[in-house]
Order: structure tokens, then sequence, then C-alpha cells
């Protein structure tokens, strides 16, 4: 067997026995039903025949319901616990069209030649499934909402994805007898809350070696028995333990050189610096590594980290370039990269890593440039004069800036701030070489994401041109794409124009598409924008309405009884391209537990209530309040430093209109956490790219929030 049909079927076993486990097969029986599976040499290559023998062999084991569950020792969270039993008390057949399809990506037609049934018996199973989870995750009076189920779900799948499948070929064939007695498996304490996360250090590393992995240039690799040798040099390295705190201290000053570089060269301070997204990730990668340093094992990221900490050092310090640099560095490359200036590929390669780059220096320069206008029409009595010539040096430096490193901006007057973006001259100039595809994309930038949070972010009645500009982008990218994989860009769109479909068909509870149990006249006409007749030969997705369109009309345009996303399979050409990319949910606003315990704050600022919070849920309640346009309460939130304004000037600041422009329902995770004596940093990410870095003092023994004034521009 060659290494790579070894490592394909290990892929696979791995696949499998977390299809089992979800099923409900104890640990004890799980090795059993994996050799059943893989037994023969005639392995299938196709996941459905893979599930559908696993199914089969479940299904006729003698006890045939699920035991000895593993959930308390496997989950650190009572929340994935909870859930993860709930599925398991699903009958078999339902509990296996939810397995697959939420956890699998498999879709309808698969499953219905798995449990051996209809494509529509399963949507309706699917449906059924989803009805029992509520009944059984319903406590007492408070029920659980669709945006909460799919919350949880998405929190089930990241728990499940980080779960470590033991099984390997060997052992699968081993008989029992033969069988080695397995290590003690460790697992982590039970957390009282999702809120609890894990080590502070470990969290923002495991970030920084996943962006690394993906930027680090290739090595070059070697073959035959060179490739073996270097196999057998590395088993005898002895395991580095500590990086050397000369080698840390010389990346310092490195790195400190770099950063005051790209400060002159954009007119941004190091602080204003650390809140863009990749120049914050290498700046962490110094108290990373003083934090591995301190500890006596290491996981498999730290392990890794320490062993090439000298290729990350080599490579970070040359990643510190603005935007235009790095572009410009590409372009002068492109003889020396494999698939040439003509190959898609390469376009997608260069727009994704200048959007990974420029969209942190977008927003930070937005935030600035609002901020000088601001301060300075404040200074002189005057309303903010976007046009006026006559303007401070600072303010007129800073534009400068903005536009040297290949960014445009206007004011937009209804958010009351300067928005910047990738100049158009930068896109006809410098891009030339990128395929049309990809001027077109940066040229017409789509607002993204399309739906937050349930909430769709645009007008219903713009969303049928948006849906065909973005379609017609797609069908581009489909017929131009090389082979060389499908391109990032195919992925980002696929996803957004069907979460875009979905609400416009479905609605959701924040924008119900029915009301008083008949079609809202708006929805009605906006779907009839889509369904008319030189639409319906071009758009798929204009298919997909008129179908629920004509459905509608035999009732009257009355709500059905059964109308809502649990339907949502659109059978689109694009659609399987991207259809194992997972919707993160984000964190705010905050539910359940947390949103009990923000609400009985934000009546009286009882601080005996923030006593025994994280650094973490602090942060969380913050933006909370931000989200909810309450500046009494982010007043309240904030610690007593010298940068903290009175609160007159607080409130003549942060007014309920300026909160409700902040976008802190975007935020998805948590990428950092520094703690050092009684002050702590938190590193946020938002689904639009922008970032947060939130600072947090020790005062009284309570954790609060230290002032930044970018929070509110």
């Amino acid at each position: 067997m060659s290494n790579e049909e070894e490592r394909r079927i290990q892929k696979e076993i791995a696949k499998i026995e977390q299809f089992l486990l979800q099923l409900g097969a104890p640990e004890r029986e799980r090795k059993n039903l994996l050799r059943t599976v893989f037994s023969n040499d005639d392995l299938p290559s196709d996941d459905p025949s893979l599930f559908l023998r696993a199914f089969n062999s479940y299904k006729e084991r003698e006890e045939p319901e699920p035991a000895d569950f593993e959930h308390e020792r496997i989950f650190p969270y009572p929340e994935d616990q909870e859930l993860h039993e709930a599925i398991h008390n699903l009958p078999l057949i339902d509990r296996t069209v939810w397995v697959l399809t939420n956890f699998h990506s498999q879709d309808h037609s698969s499953i219905a030649k798995i449990i051996k049934e209809s494509r529509e018996s399963v949507a309706e199973r699917q449906e059924e499934a989803r009805k029992k989870l509520h009944n059984l995750l319903t406590d007492g009076e408070n029920g659980l909402s669709e945006a909460q189920l799919e919350k949880s779900m998405n929190f089930l799948i990241a728990a499940y994805a980080k779960l470590e499948m033991t099984e390997t070929i060997e052992t699968i064939k081993a008989s029992d007898s033969e069988e080695l007695i397995e290590k003690e498996q460790k697992h982590e304490p039970i957390a009282a809350s999702r809120f609890k996360w894990a080590g502070p250090a470990s969290v923002g590393l495991i970030f920084l070696l996943i962006s690394l992995a993906f930027m680090l240039p290739a090595f070059e690799p070697g073959t035959g028995t060179e490739n073996e040798a270097q196999e057998e040099e590395k088993e005898e390295e002895p395991e580095l333990t500590r990086i050397p705190e000369e080698e840390i201290v010389e990346l310092e000053e490195k790195l400190a050189e770099k950063l005051e570089s790209l400060g002159n060269k954009t007119g941004l301070s190091e602080e204003e610096l650390d809140q863009i997204s990749y120049v914050h990730h290498i700046n962490s990668v110094i108290t990373e590594a003083r934090a591995v340093n301190e500890k006596d094992e290491y996981d498999e990221y730290e392990s890794d980290f320490v062993h090439h900490f000298g290729g990350y050092k080599e490579y970070i310090t040359n990643e510190l370039k603005t935007p235009m640099e790095f572009l410009e560095e590409e372009i002068a490359n492109i003889d020396k990269i494999d698939y040439g200036p003509d190959s898609f590929s390469f376009s997608d390669m260069i727009v994704s890593s200048l959007l990974y780059r420029s969209i942190g220096f977008e927003n930070m320069y937005s935030k600035k440039l609002t901020m000088l206008h601001h301060d300075y029409a404040k200074k002189n009595g005057a309303d903010l004069n976007p046009s006026s010539t006559s303007v401070p040096e600072d303010i007129t430096l800073l534009q400068e800036k903005i536009k040297e490193n290949g960014f445009d901006y206007a004011y937009n007057a209804e958010a009351q701030r300067f928005d910047v973006f990738l100049g158009r001259v930068l896109v006809h100039e410098k891009l030339e070489l990128l395929d049309p595809v990809y001027q077109t994309y940066l040229k017409e930038r789509p607002e993204l994401p399309y739906v937050i949070n349930d909430e769709l972010q645009m007008p219903f009645e713009d969303v049928p041109e948006e849906l065909t500009k973005v379609e017609d982008l797609l069908i581009e990218v489909k017929n131009a794409q090389d082979a060389e994989g499908t391109p990032w860009l195919f992925d980002e769109l696929a996803m957004e124009h069907e979460k875009l479909l979905t609400h416009f068909v479905y609605g959701y509870e924040k924008n119900a598409n029915f009301e008083d149990g008949r079609l809202k006249e708006e929805v009605q006409k906006a779907w009839e924008k889509m369904i008319q007749p030189e639409k319906l030969e071009k758009y798929e997705s204009a298919a997909v309405i008129k179908e629920q369109y004509d459905e509608l009309a035999k009732r009257d345009f009355k709500q059905p009884e059964k109308w809502n996303q649990s339907n949502r399979i659109f059978d689109l050409s694009y659609t399987q391209q991207q259809n194992n990319l997972q919707v993160q949910p984000a964190l705010i606003p905050l539910e359940g537990g947390r949103r009990t315990a923000f609400k009985e704050y934000q009546k009286n600022h009882d601080l005996a209530l923030l006593k025994d919070l994280t650094p973490e849920e602090i942060a969380l309640f913050y933006f909370q309040a931000i989200e909810s346009e309450d500046p009494e309460t982010v007043y309240s939130l904030l610690a007593n430093t010298q940068e903290r304004p009175t609160k007159d000037e607080f409130f003549e600041m942060a007014t309920p209109e300026k909160l409700a422009a902040i976008d802190v329902d975007t935020i998805l995770y948590q990428v950092s956490y520094f703690e050092d004596d009684d002050q702590h940093t938190l590193f946020f990410e938002s689904v639009n790219g922008n970032t947060w870095l939130v600072d947090l003092a020790s005062q009284n023994g309570i954790n609060k929030i230290v002032y930044n004034r970018y929070d509110f521009y």
C-alpha cells in the first residue's frame, strides 16, 4: 500500500469512527464496527458507500440502541454534552439523517441511499429530528429558538473537530489478543461554562500556528531514500524544551525595527498597527514564545512552535510589510511561481492574500480619519465638513498616507464616518495581470457578510439585484477556474450567496417573510423581480424562488404549516463545492445564562455581579452593552484610568446612535489572550475581517475595560 493510499484510508477511518460515535456506538464496540467497515480490500472511495457500511454494521449489532455515553468525559462544556446526548435520544433513522446532514455534509440523495428511503422522506425526517431536539432541549417555559439551536450545533461541530480519533489501520486489523493496552487518555476537566475558554497562551498560539501554516513558504521535498534519511534524522533529534532567550530578544529587536518602519510608511502608531489582524498575530509571537518557555511540557502545537522557531522567526520578520509592498513583491516574482501569471490560481492567491492584509488597514484608517475629523470639528465648534479644504496638518498627512498606500476614502454621511477602501487606480494599474473576474470583484467588492445573527444587512428590495450580481461572478469563476482546486473566491461567494438566498426565501425571526399568516406584499414583489423570464433562463437562484412562489400561489400566499429553514436544500450547481464550510455563530448578542446575567447587571450596575466573571466574560458584557445601545452600562464597565473621559464627555461622544453603528454583532471569536499581573489583553476577530483589541485592568478585584477611543469610531 502506498503512503498516499495509507493516508487516505486513515482519514476515512477517523471520519467513520466519528460517525459511529455520533450515532451512539460505545467506545468498546467502535473498533469491531470499524473492522467490519474496513475489512475488505475493495475499500470504496466515496463517502456514501462508507457511511452505508458503517450504518448497516451499527444497525445490525446486538445492542442497537446507544449505550455507555462518553459525553461527560470527552466534552469539556455542558452545552455540548447536553446536545450530544439529545441527538442520541433521537430514533435511529432520524438520528442518522441529522448526523449525516449536519456533521458530514451529505445531501439528501446520498442519505436516501444509505437509509433506503425516498429523498422526500429524508427531508421529513430532518424536520422531525429538529422538532424533537427542540422538545428535548426545552427547559420548562424556556423555549429554544431556531438561532440558538443553530448556534449550539456549530459549537458541537467545533467540539467534534477537536476530538482525537484513536483507531488506526494497524489497531483495527489487529486481533483482540494482539492489541496493546491503550494509553490512558487525558481529558480536560468539565468546564462550568463555554466562556471559560482554554489556557490563554495556547489559544493564541494555535491560531498563530494555523495562520503561519498557510503562509509559510513551502520547503523543497526530497525523494526516495533521501526522504527516508531525513525522517530517520528527524526521529533522532533531541526534543527541544526551551527557545533560547537570546533568539527571542533578537526577534524582539527585529520586530521593533520593522514596526517602526511600517508605522512611518503607513502613518499609524504601534498601538494602531497592533489592532490590525496580521500585524497582531506576528507581534504576539514574542509573548507566545515566553509563555511556552515557562511550561514543563508541550502539546502538539507548542512542540511544533519550539522545533520550528527558527523558520517562523525568519518568516515573520519578512511579513511586516504594507499591502502594496506585498503586492509589488508578488508581481515581481511572477516568473518564479510554478503555475505562472496566466493561471486562475495565481489571481486567487494574490487577491486573497491582498485582502487579508488590506482589510485591517481599511478599518484602522477609517477609524483614525473619522476620529481626527470629529476632533477638529468639535474643537472649532462646527459640524463635520468632509469637503473642507482647511484642515489641520495631521489630517492632511494621514490622507496623504492613505493615498500613498493604495487606498481611497469617501465620506459616508448616513454613518457619519469616512470609509476607506482599496483604490480604483490600484486595481487598474497594479492588478492588470489578474484574471478579469478578480479585477471585477475588487472594483465592485460586495459588502459582506449579507446576514449577521439572522438579520439581513441590506434592504430587502435590493436582494434580487445582489443575488444576480453574485451569481454572475460565480458563473464566471466556475467557467474560468483551472484544475488546481476550488478557488478561495468561489467558496467565499458561494457561501454568502446561499446565506442570502436562504434568507430571501425563508426569512428569519428578525426579518419574517410572513405577517398575519400571509406573505408580505414587499416580499412578494421582490420575489416577482427574480422570476422574470430572462432571469429564469440564466439564474439558478431564480428557479429556486420560482418554485417557492408557485407553491405559495396555490395557497393564495398563505403561510404553510412547515415553512421554515429546515427545508433549505438548494440543489445549485455551485453549492456542493462549498457545503463543508460551517458558519461560525457570532458571540454577540449573548444568549442563555450569560444574557440573563448581563440583563441583571444592566438594571443597577451592581459591581458585585462582575466579581466572579472572567476577563473574557467582562469583554462580552462590554460588547453586549454596545450592541444594546446603552452608554450608561458601557461606561460602568470602563476602568478608572487617566485615559477614561468624564461621564458627560463620554455620553456626548458615545450616543445610542453612535453605538448602533458599531458592528460588535460581527465578532466571531477570541484569537489570543495575554495576562501580565493585573492586566489582561484579549484580541477578537470579526466575520468581516475587522478586529477588536480589548485591554482590561483589575481594580478592587474586578476586571474592567481600559478605555479605547477607537472602539467608538
